[in-house]
C-alpha cells in the first residue's frame, strides 16, 4: 500500500522491460495516491509505448491538471499529439514546457520537427539552434538542422552541419548519409558516391543509400552500376517503389524498354498512386509507338497530380503523333499554365502547330516569337566576344544536336562531317543524346571534336563553347525534342545559324542566320523569319543512301495489274485534309490501291480510327493497306510495294522523301506558303522533275493519274531515278561542303565587318596605305 514504493517497483520493471507488470504497479500507486502527478505522467509514458496513445495522453493531461508546471508532461503530451499528426497543438504543448523551462532542449528540438514538418524553415534552423546553444554535442540536432538548411536551398551551409554531425558521430551511418545527399545537390557527385558507401559500410541496410547512389550512377551514365545500386536498394527493401521506378528510368535509357515496362508495372503494384510511375510509362509506350496505351497512363499521372506539367506535355505528344491538333496545343497549354518557364512544353507547342493545317502563317509567326520573349532572355544583354577579328581565319564550327543518331539530323549530317576540310574548318559536334547506335559512332569518327552535353546545364554548356573557341554555331533542333535554344538564347558564339533541323524560324533573335534554300524559301518569304535568311546555291540538305538499300524493284502494277500509290511518312501529317485530297484520287482510279505505313498502324486502335476515316470519305477500307513501322533496311525494301509515292501537306516529307526518290519512286508534291510544306519540292527540282509539283489539289490528282496510267513510264522511271538522285546535288557531299564552308565564310566577314574595334583596325590600314 505504499504508493511510492509501488511506483519504484513500476519504474524498475518498465526498465527491465516487464512492460505489464510495470503498468499494473503504477496504476496501483495512483490509486493508494491520485493526486501525484509523477505517477500519472508514468503511466501515460507505459501506455505511450504500448501505443495506447489516447490513453496515454489523458494521462498526461492528469498530471498537467495535477501539476500545471510539469514540463516533462508537457513534452510528452507533445510528442503524442505530434505522432497523432495534430501539430498545432503539438506545437502549443512544447511552447508551453518552454515558458516554464526555456532551456528545455528537447522542447526546443520537437518544436524544430514540427516547424519543419509544416514547411516553416526558417523557424526550424531556429529551433535546432537554440537545441545547440544548449547542448553544443547533440548530433541530431545537426542532422535534423542540416535537411531544413537543404530544404531551404541553403546546401552549403547544411553541408556544414553535416559536417558538425561527423565530428560528433563519425560512427552514425544517417550522419553520412545526410552528408551524402548535400554532396550530391552541389554536384560533388564523387564525394556523395563516398558519404554514400560509408554509410553503407555502417549500416549495409540503408535501402535509401543504395537508391542515391543509383541516382548518382545513373547521372554519371554508369548505367549499370545503378541498376546494380537499385538491385541492392530492393533487396534491402523489396516494397521500395522509387528503387523500381529507378531501375524502369535506366533501362528506358539503355533501349531496354520490355525490362523497363516490368519494372514500371511492379512499381506501380507496390504504389499506385505514384504519378512518376505512371509518366515513365507512358513515356516507354509512346517510344513503343502505343499510342492510345500512353495516352491512359498519362491520363492516370494527371488523375492523380492535375498539376504535373510534364505529365499534360507529354500527354500532348502523344496528341500531336495521333493528328489531334488541338487537343495537343490544349495540353501544352495547360502545362505552360501550371510551368510557365517550361520552355520544351512551348516548343513541342510550336512543333505542333507547323503540322495544323488550320493554322495561318501571320499566327504562326506570332507564336514563334512569344516563346522568345518567354525564355529566349530578352533582358539579356548578348556577349560580345573577344575572338580574332579576322576574316581569313580558320573558322571553328559547333553543331548541336540530341539527334546523332539513325534520325533524320543524323543522316543528313554524316555526309557534310565526310566532306568538310577539318584542317580548314574543324567541326565540333556537341551531343545531347542518351542513346547511341552506329550512326553515332560514324558521326564521331568523322567530327573533329565530340562533346557530350548530357546534365550540362545552359551556363555549362554556354562556357565550354567559348572555351572551344568556336566561332560559328549552329542548331540542328529548331522547337523538335532535345532541342537547346535556350542556350543560343545565351549567345555563346559570335554568329550563330539553324539548320535542317527545323524548318521555320526559331523566333530567336540571338540565332542570326537561318540556313535555306530558294525552294523551300522563295524571295519574298523572308517575312516569315526573324533570322536572316541565308539562300545556299542548290539545296539546304545533303543526302547519303544506306549502303544496306536493297537496289530499286520494277513498278508493282506491271505485275498486280493495278496501281499502289503509298506514303511512309510520320502518321501526323496524314491529317483528313490530306485523307480527303488522296480519296479523291481513289475514286478516280476504282483500281488503284493505298498503302499506308507507320510505327503506330501497328495499334488496332489507330488501325481502325483510320479505317473509319477512309470509309467516312466513301472509299472501301478494304482498298487500303495499313502496315506497321519495321526496321530501316526492310522499310526501304517495302518501296517495292508501291508505283507512286503521295506527299502529304502542309507537312511534306524530308528525308522519308528522299528514301522514296532512291528507291526509284516517282513522288507527287503541293507545296504551299510554309517552308516546312516546300520540302520535297526542293527535291524535286534538284532532279528536275517539276512535272511532279502540283499547284493546287486538282493537279495533285492529275499528275497523279497520269503517271498511274503510264506503267511503262513508270518503268522506266525506276530504272533511271537512283542513278538521277545520285547525280545530283542531293547526293554531291564535296560540291555540299565547299558551298556550305563558303557560306559560314560569308557569315563571319559579315560578323567582323560589324565589330567597332575591326571597322577602326582597317580604317588605319586603309590611311597606312595611302600614305605609302
Amino acid at each position: 500500500d505504499d504508493p511510492a514504493a509501488l511506483y519504484l517497483l513500476g519504474v524498475t520493471a518498465y526498465r527491465t522491460g516487464d512492460i505489464d507488470a510495470a503498468l499494473s504497479l503504477i496504476e496501483q500507486a495512483i490509486r493508494c495516491e491520485p493526486t501525484a502527478a509523477h505517477q500519472h505522467h508514468a503511466r501515460g509514458a507505459i501506455l505511450q509505448r504500448q501505443g495506447r496513445v489516447e490513453e496515454a495522453l489523458a494521462a498526461y493531461e492528469d498530471a498537467i491538471h495535477l501539476q500545471p508546471d510539469y514540463v516533462e508532461a508537457h513534452l510528452n503530451r507533445g510528442v503524442v499529439l505530434q505522432q497523432q499528426a495534430r501539430l498545432g497543438e503539438a506545437l502549443q504543448a512544447f511552447d508551453r514546457a518552454l515558458s516554464i523551462t526555456p532551456g528545455y532542449a528537447g522542447a526546443h528540438f520537437n518544436r524544430g520537427v514540427i516547424l519543419e514538418r509544416q514547411g516553416q524553415l526558417e523557424q526550424a534552423i531556429a529551433a535546432y539552434d537554440q537545441v545547440l546553444r544548449i547542448k553544443p554535442d547533440c548530433l541530431e540536432a545537426y542532422i535534423n538542422r542540416g535537411a531544413a538548411l537543404m530544404a531551404h536551398g541553403r546546401t552549403e551551409q547544411a553541408l556544414e552541419s553535416f559536417d558538425r554531425a561527423l565530428r560528433i558521430g563519425p560512427a552514425v551511418a544517417e550522419v553520412h548519409f545526410n552528408r551524402g545527399n548535400a554532396l550530391k545537390e552541389l554536384g560533388l557527385f564523387a564525394e556523395a558516391l563516398a558519404a554514400y558507401d560509408q554509410a553503407l559500410r555502417i549500416k549495409p541496410g540503408l535501402a535509401q543509400a543504395h537508391f542515391n547512389r543509383g541516382i548518382i550512377l545513373e547521372r554519371e551514365r554508369r548505367l549499370e552500376q545503378a541498376i546494380g545500386a537499385y538491385d541492392e536498394a530492393l533487396r534491402v527493401k523489396p516494397d521500395y517503389a522509387e528503387a523500381l521506378l529507378g531501375r524502369a528510368k535506366v533501362l528506358h535509357q539503355q533501349g531496354r524498354l520490355g525490362e523497363a515496362l516490368e519494372a514500371c508495372g511492379q512499381a506501380l503494384e507496390i504504389r499506385p498512386e505514384l504519378a512518376a510511375a505512371h509518366l515513365r510509362l507512358g513515356l516507354i509506350l509512346a517510344e513503343q509507338w502505343r499510342l492510345e496505351d500512353a495516352r491512359a497512363a498519362f491520363d492516370q499521372a494527371i488523375q492523380i497530380d492535375p498539376n504535373h506539367a510534364l505529365a499534360h506535355n507529354n500527354r500532348g505528344n502523344v496528341l500531336k503523333d495521333m493528328g489531334l491538333f488541338q487537343d495537343a496545343a490544349a495540353a501544352y497549354e495547360r502545362a505552360l499554365r501550371i510551368q510557365p518557364d517550361l520552355a520544351e512544353a512551348h516548343s513541342n507547342y510550336l512543333y505542333c502547330l507547323n503540322y495544323d493545317p488550320s493554322q495561318d502563317d501571320v499566327a504562326l509567326f506570332a507564336a514563334h516569337c512569344r516563346w522568345a520573349d518567354c525564355h529566349g532572355h530578352p533582358n539579356r544583354t548578348y556577349d560580345t566576344h573577344a575572338q580574332s577579328l579576322d576574316p581569313q581565319r580558320r573558322l571553328r564550327v559547333g553543331l548541336v544536336s540530341a539527334d546523332f543518331l539513325r534520325h533524320p539530323v543524323g543522316y543528313l549530317v554524316e555526309p557534310l562531317l565526310a566532306a568538310a576540310h577539318p584542317d580548314s574548318v574543324p567541326i565540333v559536334c556537341y551531343s545531347g543524346r542518351r542513346t547511341e547506335d552506329d550512326l553515332t559512332e560514324r558521326l564521331k569518327a568523322k567530327a573533329t571534336s565530340w562533346r557530350s552535353t548530357l546534365d550540362m546545364t545552359d551556363a555549362m554548356l554556354a562556357e565550354a563553347i567559348r572555351a572551344d573557341g568556336i566561332n560559328v554555331l549552329i542548331d540542328l533542333a529548331g522547337h523538335t525534342a532535345g532541342n537547346r535554344l535556350t542556350l543560343f538564347a545565351l549567345k555563346p558564339a559570335p554568329v550563330q545559324v539553324s539548320w535542317i533541323g527545323y524548318p521555320y524560324t526559331t523566333g530567336l533573335r540571338a540565332i542570326d542566320y537561318v540556313l535555306m534554300d530558294e525552294a523551300t524559301v522563295p524571295s519574298g518569304e523572308e517575312r516569315w523569319f526573324v533570322e536572316r535568311v541565308v539562300r545556299l546555291p542548290e539545296t539546304r540538305f545533303c543526302y547519303a543512301p544506306p549502303e544496306y538499300a536493297p537496289p530499286p524493284e520494277p513498278p508493282p502494277v506491271l505485275e498486280r495489274g493495278h496501281v499502289t500509290f503509298g506514303s511512309f511518312n510520320n502518321l501526323a501529317k496524314v491529317t483528313p485534309e490530306v485523307l480527303r485530297l488522296w480519296a479523291r484520287l481513289l475514286q478516280a482510279l476504282p483500281e488503284a490501291r493505298l498503302l499506308l505505313k507507320w510505327h503506330t498502324l501497328g495499334e488496332p486502335g489507330t488501325q481502325a480510327r483510320y479505317r473509319r476515316l477512309i470509309e467516312a470519305l466513301g472509299v472501301d477500307s478494304a482498298r487500303v493497306e495499313l502496315r506497321a513501322g519495321s526496321p530501316h533496311r526492310t522499310m526501304l525494301a517495302e518501296y517495292g510495294d508501291i508505283d507512286i509515292a503521295l506527299d502529304p501537306f502542309p507537312y511534306s516529307g524530308g528525308i522519308t522523301s528522299l528514301e522514296a526518290l532512291w528507291q526509284g519512286v516517282p513522288i507527287v508534291t503541293l507545296p504551299g506558303s510554309r517552308p516546312v510544306s516546300r520540302q520535297t519540292l526542293g527535291f524535286l527540282r534538284s532532279l528536275g522533275r517539276a512535272e511532279w509539283v502540283a499547284r493546287d489539289p486538282d493537279e495533285y490528282v492529275r499528275i497523279s493519274v497520269g503517271l498511274a496510267s503510264d506503267p511503262r513510264a513508270q518503268a522506266a522511271i525506276r530504272r533511271a531515278q537512283r542513278a538521277r538522285v545520285a547525280a545530283s546535288p542531293l547526293c554531291d557531299a564535296p560540291r555540299f561542303a565547299r558551298h556550305f564552308e563558303a557560306a559560314l565564310r560569308v557569315l563571319w566577314r559579315n560578323w567582323c565587318d560589324a565589330q567597332p574595334a575591326f571597322t577602326r583596325q582597317r580604317e588605319r590600314q586603309d590611311v597606312q596605305g595611302a600614305g605609302q
